[in-house]
């Protein structure tokens, strides 16, 4: 059975669009700018018209209000987020994206901008079963923790994607039984202090777990910036292929 495609007239439109879809289909969002938080609460896809055309926008750090951009709640499925730009969001469990379900989510061909929030500055995940990002740049983010993104899921898979000025904790914090990283590049990622923060892996469990990663561009092999066994009895099996470290060196 094909999915629906629900088309928006009108960026007031999207909530209900999204309220309105069934578990499978796909809601599109033209060109322009919608107010978040968009909920989404059922297995659906959410696509817009690219990156820099299509923005949900959340609330930044200069205003009153704490706002996310867009709140995943399914229970069950897959959410899919594609083609589109998220700026801006705020809240206590993630800043641009916050995602708080079983459910597997997939972010293809975003962009995440100056998000800020206590963990997940632009993108936070806890409890997911798969997490996949493919041409996700995420940049200009803060947090205390997980500058860019803290990911909790029981796979993760990052492809093609970019982690650059975000600021704070580490820029990704990637909780796993499995985690590949394959073509990710991270740069200028810094701490309150100036330093370089990259990366920092953990198991999600203590039987242990698998850290692939597969073409990793850098821009600083100072210490603590990539970090794979800050908790060592959940320290992962790092398996590494094809690294450019440091940056230009």
């Amino acid at each position: 059975m094909l999915a629906v495609v629900l088309m928006l007239l009108a960026a007031n439109d999207a909530q209900q669009k999204i309220d309105d879809a069934l578990p499978g289909d796909v809601v599109e969002l033209e060109a322009g700018e919608v107010a978040g938080p968009l909920r989404i609460d059922k297995a659906i896809t959410l696509r817009g018209a690219g990156i820099g055309k299509t923005t949900v926008r959340g609330t930044t750090v200069r205003e009153m209000e704490a706002v996310n951009a867009i709140i995943v709640s399914a229970k069950e499925g897959e959410v899919r987020i594609e083609r589109l730009s998220v700026v801006g969001g705020r809240g206590i469990d993630g800043g641009g994206i916050a995602h708080r379900s079983a459910t597997s989510l997939i972010l293809e061909d975003v962009e995440i901008s100056r998000g800020s929030a206590p963990g997940g500055g632009g993108l936070d995940v806890a409890f997911a079963k798969t997490v996949t990002l493919r041409r996700v740049l995420i940049h200009h983010n803060s947090a205390v923790s997980g500058s860019g993104a803290s990911i909790e899921a029981d796979t993760i898979v990052l492809e093609d994607s970019t982690f650059e000025r975000n600021r704070g904790g580490y820029a990704l914090i990637a909780i796993s039984d499995r985690t590949l990283l394959k073509n990710i590049s991270f740069l200028r990622n810094i701490d309150a202090d100036q330093q370089p923060r990259h990366g920092l892996f953990w198991c999600r469990r203590t039987r242990g777990c698998s850290l692939e990663l597969d073409g990793l561009t850098s821009d600083s092999w100072a210490p603590g910036s990539m970090n794979f066994d800050a908790n060592p009895p959940l320290k992962p099996k790092v398996t590494v292929k094809n690294m450019i470290w440091p940056l230009g060196q």
